[in-house]
């Protein structure tokens, strides 16, 4: 298991940032999901494990610099969810000079 961790965390470190960025927001969506069905479940160990695994994925956006934002929806997504308002706007202003 500890080999497996150790080239997860090789493999990770090789990625750009906004990819490493988004498996990180990736695995602690997953985690999230884990925490909420363990405690739906009154399953006080899956609970704790998930929360751990949320702690630790918290550590490491920290040191890649993620937001808050970042760390709930991914930069990857964040990105383009941030394209898509830019466009929006810019074809609204469009509109508005050539009615």
């Amino acid at each position: 298991r500890r080999a497996a961790e150790r080239r997860d965390e090789a493999y990770r470190s090789s990625l750009p940032r906004d990819e490493h960025a988004q498996l990180v927001a990736d695995d602690y969506a997953a985690a999230r999901a884990r925490a909420m069905a363990a405690k739906d479940k009154g399953d006080r160990d899956a609970q704790k494990e998930a929360g751990m695994a949320m702690r630790e994925l918290k550590a490491e956006a920290n040191k890649l610099g993620m937001s808050a934002e970042e760390l709930e929806v991914g930069p990857l997504k964040l990105a383009e969810l941030a394209a898509a308002a830019e466009a929006a706007e810019e074809e609204r202003e469009e509109e508005e000079l050539n009615p």
